[in-house]
């Protein structure tokens, strides 16, 4: 997981560096403020940007899906893993992670049948805060999605990323089904293409 930890302190970075420009941008105009989708779109567009330019750098792969996201690609213990970068919510009181699943395509690989090569569909999530900077950046492995009419993504363990982590998991830090009556402006249905449970890494 070192390269994944390398590729998240890239992440927090370019936020850094540049992130205080979503919560500008936001203020150009009182409609970008209505509801937290413009800015949730700043901030995944900082996210994949940040990603691009290090993924290569670093050693990794990005392969780039429909909808403008991208998968990036990690070869560890001869598995072939795809992250897939999402954007997820973080319940306070539980410390759940919690992703909506757009569609089943997360869960298809191209791996070939009798390849040798273990592929793996796994996620990189991260949250943010108010005012649209990175809080959390994590892994997780994809386990399935939902039945509800609001399908979420279930993961295995959960390992934050980055220097500061140390692969440290947030306590209680898993998939929980949120209440659908509970479904926000905070939910970014532009990110939708595709929440995790704890564990060191």
């Amino acid at each position: 997981m070192e390269h994944m930890h390398r590729l998240a302190d890239e992440i927090r970075e370019t936020f850094e560096e540049r992130g205080c420009r979503i919560a500008q941008a936001v203020q150009l105009d009182q409609a970008f403020s209505n509801t937290r989708r413009p800015q949730s779109s700043l901030g995944r567009a900082l996210v994949l940007e940040a990603i691009q330019e290090a993924t290569s750098r670093i050693g990794l792969g990005l392969k780039s899906v429909s909808g403008g996201g991208c998968d990036v690609v990690d070869f560890v213990d001869n598995s072939d893993r795809q992250f897939r970068v999402r954007k997820a919510d973080l319940d306070p009181d539980t410390g759940y992670y919690d992703i909506i699943a757009g569609s089943d395509s997360i869960l298809i690989t191209d791996a070939e049948p009798d390849s040798l090569i273990l592929s793996e569909r796994w996620v990189l999530g991260y949250t943010v805060d108010d005012d649209g900077m990175i809080v959390d950046i994590f892994a997780a492995k994809v386990l399935g999605i939902t039945e509800h009419s609001v399908p979420r993504l279930t993961l295995g363990p959960t390992t934050l990323l980055g220097a500061g982590s140390c692969g440290a998991t947030p306590p209680g830090a898993g998939f929980k089904p949120a209440d659908e009556d509970d479904l926000g402006d905070g939910l970014d249905f532009g990110d939708v293409a595709d929440g995790g449970q704890p564990s060191a890494m």
